[in-house]
């Protein structure tokens, strides 16, 4: 059975949204919003702190066994939609120049995302029970 798709609705709806105002801060200032001036800067930060809650809290919490904060399917929704929102606001953040380290750091993260989201895929067609193990494949 397939695992639900919200998560990536949501993050596309709020990467849509997210475009739009920088749509209309380019449009307002008659230019690609500088990552150094208060629009740029504010993306870069909020960017941030969403990737840093992807890498933190998923993990913290798939690591806890004593306390349960919640499902780990909503963690894991929550951690998909952040990995997405988060890096997408840091490339814009970027002003779509990437010189020097950052640029180059930028252009990994990029590749990290793409490969997430390919191993999303392919974790989501993996046939598995009720409990959620995998089912082993019966061909010899």
């Amino acid at each position: 059975m397939l695992r639900g798709n919200r998560e990536l609705w949501l993050a596309f709806l709020a990467m849509i949204m997210v475009t739009g105002l920088y749509g209309v801060v380019a449009i307002l200032t008659r230019e690609i919003p500088p990552a150094s001036e208060w629009f740029g800067h504010g993306m870069g930060i909020l960017g941030f702190i969403f990737m840093l809650m992807t890498e933190s809290l998923y993990s913290l919490r798939k690591r806890s066994r004593s306390v349960k904060w919640g499902r780990m399917s909503t963690w894991l929704q929550f951690h998909i939609f952040t990995g997405l929102v988060g890096p997408y606001m840091v490339l814009l953040h970027t002003s779509w120049k990437f010189s020097g380290l950052a640029g180059v750091s930028t252009l990994f993260t990029v590749v990290i995302v793409i490969s997430g989201f390919i191993g999303r895929y392919i974790f989501t067609r993996i046939p598995r029970t009720l409990d959620g193990l995998e089912i082993e494949s019966t061909l010899s």
